[in-house]
């Protein structure tokens, strides 16, 4: 180690620390690690290392969110709307925007430095315990997380836990948890290297949620997909709620503050006022509603009306600013791309469109840009600073084989500054391709310091 880095090292914080030493751990959603990451998924890890600590993924009632597109914005509904009804409620999702610390929530508000380093602090033990860091026996990153959010969400006697699969569904390591309530929103083909590449054999692991005798709340899905979740229902005893046949909603109002529509549950109806736009978060708002109800049928109309009204999901087709219009949307695949494509013709019409543009190298790049390619008049490339970002180049290329001028620009920051000073003020910008480069989109806009993990941009694990 260099003695730069030495003095780097001694002079951190108590949190920096942390998260170096979380960052130890095998950690998949950074590194390129091969064939292992396959290899490497399995619960047998988790369930040692929840029983070690003495199960605390069972100190709460569980919704659990899984899906390919909208399980973040329904497990942040979720959540919001049950704090309205008097409840304390813990939320975990992946990933996060700006801090570690967003993906575990207590009523909302992300864990402050002092009780995350608590929280890793008191599971380490028996973390390191069950192997070398790293190592195959050892827990992940991933999985370190998931543990350190039940460990908070007993210690601080949370009343409902809203947890956000990560990857999959049978084999994530939250799928410790016993969900009272399961929901499974769009599912459409994504991570097919590890979950397969079809739409049954992604339903198939996204089912894997589905708990005995539970409730399970299913978005629309084509017919393939459908009928694993149906199936899987049946076998499981569960109870299945479809969106579209037991749960319809319809649009009233929208515009670039807010969307209405009112939502039919049995015999009740919600009139419902929500800050997040596109069609799509109408879905995800129903969706939220029946996983409420089923969780707690005596829940107030109030509750869930207010709470979708302050229902707040960042870097989900955000209007962070105007003259220019700048739209920050964290589409990742295909589908995302065209429920974009869809916001974007129904907001601004007719809008000259132009991409920051930034994606991750295991995604399908080419399906990504031949759906949103119709709205765009140019797209600025970029990389944002985590490690499994695409070539720039190749995002050129690619974009520029469908008739679209393309240019890269290096860092996210240099990209909208870039692309700010050349923008005339009637055109739309739209920052897009990943959560990662939108994160780094609102660091600049809010002029806030990155939160940085030195260890991982040396190499040193």
């Amino acid at each position: 180690m260099s003695e730069k880095l030495e003095m780097e090292v001694e002079n951190q914080s108590k949190y920096e620390v942390t998260l170096n030493r979380l960052l130890t751990l095998a950690d998949f959603e950074r590194n390129n690690l091969g064939q292992r990451k396959k290899s490497f998924i399995g619960l047998s890890r988790m369930i040692e290392l929840v029983q070690r600590l003495g199960n605390p993924q069972n100190c709460a009632p569980v919704v659990h969110v899984a899906g390919t597109k909208g399980k973040g914005s329904v497990a942040s509904m979720v959540s919001s709307i049950l704090q309205k009804e008097g409840l304390k409620v813990g939320l975990f999702t992946s990933p996060h925007l700006l801090t570690f610390r967003e993906r575990i929530r207590i009523n909302g508000t992300p864990l402050n430095e002092e009780t995350f380093v608590e929280a890793l602090e008191s599971i380490w033990p028996e973390v390191i315990g069950m192997g070398i860091p790293g190592s195959d026996e050892c827990p992940s990153t991933f999985e370190c997380l998931t543990a350190m959010a039940f460990h908070a969400f007993k210690k601080e006697k949370v009343d409902v836990q809203v947890i956000e699969v990560g990857l999959g569904g049978r084999l994530d390591s939250t799928n410790v948890a016993e969900g009272n309530v399961s929901v499974i929103t769009s599912l459409s083909l994504d991570h097919v290297n590890v979950l397969g590449g079809t739409i049954e054999a992604i339903a198939q692991e996204k089912s894997g949620i589905i708990k005995q005798n539970s409730i399970v709340v299913s978005a629309p899905q084509i017919m393939e997909a459908y009928g694993v979740i149906e199936e899987t229902c049946f076998r499981q005893n569960a109870q299945l709620i479809s969106l579209g046949k037991d749960i319809y909603w319809e649009s009233e109002h929208s515009d670039l503050k807010s969307q209405s529509f009112n939502v039919k549950f049995e015999n009740k109806k919600f009139h419902v006022e929500l800050p997040l736009l596109g069609a799509h978060q109408q879905e995800n708002a129903a969706a939220a509603i029946a996983a409420v109800l089923s969780l707690v049928p005596t829940i107030s109309s109030k509750s869930i009306e207010f709470g979708l009204a302050e229902a707040n999901w960042e870097g989900r087709f955000q209007v962070i600013s105007e003259k220019p219009y700048v739209v920050l949307d964290g589409a990742h695949n295909e589908y995302s791309m065209a429920c974009l494509y869809q916001a974007i013709v129904n907001y601004f019409p007719g809008k000259k469109t132009k991409l920051v543009f930034g994606c991750s190298t295991d995604k399908d790049l080419i399906a990504m840009a031949k759906a949103i390619a119709p709205v765009t008049s140019e797209v600025i490339s970029c990389s944002s600073r985590h490690p499994k970002s695409a070539n720039q180049q190749i995002i050129c290329e690619i974009f520029n084989s469908l008739g679209i001028p393309s240019k890269s620009s290096g860092s996210v920051q240099q990209a909208l500054k870039q692309v700010l000073a050349e923008a005339s003020s009637d055109e739309l910008i739209v920052v897009t391709g990943s959560l990662f480069v939108v994160g780094e989109s609102i660091e600049f806009w809010r002029n806030i310091s990155p939160e940085l993990y030195p260890l991982l941009r040396t190499g040193l694990h």
